[in-house]
């Protein structure tokens, strides 16, 4: 089911989903190439409904294309605020005017941003090797020459060049979406000096007191949204479901601190709530991590578990805390026992 999954093979996956239901808990090692929603469907797996658009392959077993297990469910549309939401001006507008502009970059938008080489190259080594690759002799380049064509929206590019370039930073990223697509453009052209402060809005989405300092201040970053972003929207409103979104998000790009600080967010919600939280960023996080995270919560729970049950025990006799004879009749001194780690 695993192998069918990471190849795409959607009858097969379908076809096998119910026996793998039946073994579910199982580690297999190919979970590290499956995405974890899938992972997440198979644990709510029910049996096969008549498929509207299909219902004779639905009777056969075999899901269709909207019905398979493989693919996610449609994702919430986005709120008036944002369709309403005027697109800002994309370009930082005294660029255009400045001398020495000699590469054009576009974005996936169409939009074009008219910038120094010299800078995007001091600011990121990635940039630097794309425009080598360019401009070649240098008969590419200049205002007037072919564009680089880059993948992403031009509001994201902006956000990078007014970090790139010494002007004021950015305003905070107003939404979940608009932080992670800066977040991942940081990280995919390895722009230290956007990396830092994006990573601290990172953990504005997290509870204040699980979000590690960050080298970066951000002031008045609290759970609240007040400071840093705009309202919120519904989808916004969830703990669990944006810790595991940043968990998700800083798994996949390699942030240590933020993912550990996502993992002990999550500890504030229960188990059975972890197990029926879903987010889009599951498609992007393998199975084995999610595998593993929901293993270290239900490992956390039952080590606070036992911890509060001695202290219980220990409160019922009338004996302290610390040292003394347990309640159960054990004799055992919990003061010397291992802390659970977190």
């Amino acid at each position: 089911f695993a192998v069918a999954c990471a190849l795409g093979l959607a009858d097969e996956a379908d076809a096998l989903a119910p026996l793998a239901h039946k073994a579910f808990g199982l580690f297999v090692e190919e979970f590290g190439e499956m995405p974890a929603g899938v992972y997440f469907r198979l644990a709510h797996l029910h049996p096969p409904a008549p498929c509207q658009k299909h219902p004779k392959k639905a009777a056969t077993g075999r899901g269709c294309a909207p019905c398979s297990i493989l693919v996610p469910p449609p994702s919430p549309a986005q709120s008036a605020r944002e369709l309403g939401r005027p697109v800002s001006e994309p370009v930082p507008p005294f660029l255009p005017n400045l001398g020495g502009v000699d590469v054009l970059l576009e974005s996936s938008d169409g939009v074009q941003f008219r910038v120094h080489s010299a800078i995007l190259s001091l600011a990121s080594m990635h940039f630097s090797r794309m425009i080598q690759e360019h401009c070649g002799d240098g008969e590419l380049c200049g205002p007037n020459g072919d564009p680089i064509i880059l993948p992403e929206d031009c509001r994201t590019l902006s956000a990078l060049l007014t970090y790139i370039y010494p002007l004021p930073p950015p305003p905070p990223p107003p939404t979940w979406d608009t932080l992670k697509a800066q977040l991942e453009a940081a990280h995919k052209y390895d722009i230290a000096c956007a990396l830092a402060p994006l990573r601290t809005f990172l953990l504005t989405y997290l509870p204040s007191d699980d979000a590690p300092a960050p080298s970066h201040s951000c002031a008045g970053s609290t759970f609240t949204f007040a400071s840093t972003r705009t309202s919120p929207t519904p989808a916004d409103t969830d703990p669990g479901a944006l810790a595991l979104r940043v968990f998700a998000v800083a798994h996949r790009l390699g942030l240590a601190p933020e993912r550990m600080a996502a993992a002990r967010a999550l500890l504030r919600i229960s188990g059975d709530a972890l197990r029926t939280t879903y987010v889009p960023e599951l498609e992007e996080l393998d199975a084995a991590t999610y595998f593993r995270l929901r293993q270290y919560h239900d490992r956390c729970g039952h080590a606070a578990a036992v911890c509060g049950r001695h202290h219980a025990l220990a409160y019922h006799a009338g004996t302290p805390f610390h040292g003394g004879t347990g309640g159960d009749g054990g004799g055992g001194d919990v003061s010397t026992s291992t802390p659970p780690s977190r």
